[in-house]
């Protein structure tokens, strides 16, 4: 049932962002908003765009409202679960972020993705912001909001899923609770034929227990975690950094119900922009110098395209000098050329969705089946 929600999902219209109810302000005093729908014993949570150049969350669940609200109450989907969605956590992010992907309809343009993308930094990180009362406070405005709009519910939370996306990936990556690890094998299974239906790879790293991340299957892994966040960074004493991870959302909502409920905690990562087809294997091993080089060379083409002082539009209108010698104009047009050859392709918008769903809809298979 779930999985075959999807068509009816994607055939909707995004819901306005102003619709819902008005659950807290952001940072920069814009309304965050959640919604509920249905009245099933299972309470499911959804969650997206806790990082602001991560559009594709969002956009699904903007469509999902629209499909719960035009459906009759009697239908499985709301007699079965409870949902409760908060489609965009950040919408200061997703105000600085709009220019490059407004207007995006089938995939996301690279160029305009170098040109405009900005992510909060680690301090302002909103995934890593939540509460845990009694031992973390909030981070920011937004992680507060939606804390007590979790607390509003009175039983425990059956899947908690939080819609991420990768800047540039071999393809799909799934990540789940660690404790549910022994149970997810029609999961593991559903989302990896699903992903090759479409023709895309898995995304398959081992990063060995790296801040959380602990391979399980192909494609998939163990979600991050704070503690292993800040023991990586107190690692390397680097305890700046470490002191900016508080709870993730997986790790807050969990603990809203210990002792009285098992959450399953899902984390999709879906791949704006994917390698080149014949980029050679994948190493299962981290770092993975394949993915290292193709984010090196982003970084550059971002360098070059706003300029060397920084600025978005420094390339892009930069002038002649007396001499003639349009030196930031060639570097534009070279840094062009390269994106064009580079065989970097982007992901089409309605194929991170339709994954992202897949992996909610497994993940609600296998809750709603404990």
């Amino acid at each position: 049932m779930f999985e075959d929600a999807i068509d009816a999902v994607l055939r909707c219209a995004a819901a306005d962002e102003r619709g819902g109810i008005e659950i807290g302000r952001s940072r920069e005093d814009r309304p965050l908003h959640a919604h509920t729908f249905g009245s099933g014993p299972h309470l499911v949570s959804l969650l997206a765009g806790c990082h602001a150049d991560e559009p594709t969350g969002p956009a699904l669940l903007a469509r999902l409202v629209t499909c719960l609200e035009s459906i009759p109450a009697d239908h499985p989907m709301l007699t079965r679960v409870t949902w409760a969605i908060v489609p965009n956590a950040n919408p200061d992010g997703a105000a600085r972020n709009r220019a490059w992907f407004r207007d995006a309809a089938e995939s996301f343009d690279l160029v305009a993705y170098l040109e405009h993308v900005q992510r909060d930094l680690p301090a302002d990180d909103l995934e890593f912001g939540f509460p845990i009362d009694g031992t973390h406070d909030s981070k920011r405005p937004e992680n507060a909001a939606i804390h007590a709009f979790w607390k509003s519910f009175d039983r425990p939370f059956d899947l908690h899923a939080t819609l991420h996306s990768l800047s540039i990936g071999y393809g799909p990556w799934f990540l789940v609770e660690e404790s549910w690890s022994g149970r997810l094998a029609p999961l593991y299974r559903a989302c990896a034929e699903a992903v090759h239906a479409l023709g895309y790879r898995l995304h398959d790293i081992d990063r060995a227990g790296e801040k959380g991340f602990r391979r399980l299957a192909p494609g998939f892994s163990t979600r991050p975690d704070s503690r292993a966040m800040r023991a990586y960074f107190l690692a390397q004493k680097d305890e700046k950094s470490a002191a900016h991870f508080h709870p993730s959302s997986m790790e807050s909502i969990r603990a809203l119900q210990e002792g009285t409920g098992d959450t399953l905690t899902l984390v999709t990562e879906m791949p704006n922009f994917l390698m080149p087809p014949d980029c050679a294997p994948q190493i299962k091993t981290w770092p993975d110098p394949g993915l290292e080089a193709f984010r090196a060379r982003l970084a550059f083409w971002m360098m070059r395209l706003r300029g060397s002082d920084g600025s978005r539009d420094a390339g892009r209108d930069a002038g002649r000098d007396a001499g003639g010698d349009d030196t930031r104009g060639r570097a534009r047009d070279d840094t062009l050329r390269a994106i064009e050859t580079s065989g970097i392709t982007p992901m089409p918008i309605a194929d991170q969705m339709r994954l992202q769903w897949a992996f909610v809809a497994a993940g609600l298979d296998a809750a709603l089946s404990e």
